[in-house]
């Protein structure tokens, strides 16, 4: 989305453009926190800032909506 709406990536700690991302799938999240009490893992953030100005239109009800529903990040809170 950042490259279609021409918008810039967020920066990192340095300044870099995401200087470092990976992807987890659910079970692999729940995986990496064996250790800890409870762990869960919901899928959350449909809308971020690729979107650009598209962000802008869509209700902040609708970005909970649809990111609880179709989004890509995995929220997860975890009791060590």
């Amino acid at each position: 989305m950042h490259w279609l709406t021409r918008t810039s990536f967020d920066a990192g700690l340095k300044g870099e453009r995401c200087p470092l991302e990976k992807a987890y799938t659910h079970k692999e999240v729940l995986n990496l926190f064996t250790n800890f009490t409870t762990t869960t893992a919901s899928i959350d953030y449909l809308f971020g800032t690729g979107w650009g100005k598209i962000n802008n239109i869509f209700p902040k009800f609708l970005h909970r909506f649809l990111g609880k529903k179709i989004g890509w990040h995995l929220m997860i809170h975890a009791v060590k």
